[in-house]
């Protein structure tokens, strides 16, 4: 919004230099004023699209650490599950044998699903 009224302050130092140039009544004093009226709000502009600029790689470089960071999140939400199924598989697989040892020695085992209840 400042931005656009400073353009538009350049515009009118423009138009009045126009005018001047055309041999329409203004004052060579006031034609150095409207020049240094330019180049100040040129000088504003200037400064504030730096810091646009500047802003935006900062919000750039958070939006890529962020996208970063989900990643690892993702990564170690895998690793987890895998993790969770390697366990599991070989909580089966002793369960399994615990099992079959009983069975060649004679004891009887309750199976997992009636001790969780328990």
């Amino acid at each position: 919004m400042i931005t656009t009224n400073l353009i538009a302050n350049v515009n009118k130092g423009l138009e009045r230099i126009e005018n001047y140039i055309r041999d329409v009544n203004i004052s060579m004093q006031n034609l150095a004023n409207v020049i240094d009226n330019i180049r100040g709000s040129l000088n504003i502009i200037q400064i504030t699209l730096q810091n646009i600029t500047t802003e935006h790689d900062q919000y750039q470089n958070l939006l890529y650490d962020s996208i970063q960071l989900v990643d690892n999140l993702k990564n170690q939400l895998n690793d987890s599950e895998n993790q969770n199924l390697r366990l599991q598989w070989l909580l089966d697989e002793s369960q399994v044998q615990v099992k079959r040892t009983a069975k060649k020695r004679g004891i009887a085992i309750r199976g997992r699903d009636n001790t969780q209840g328990e």
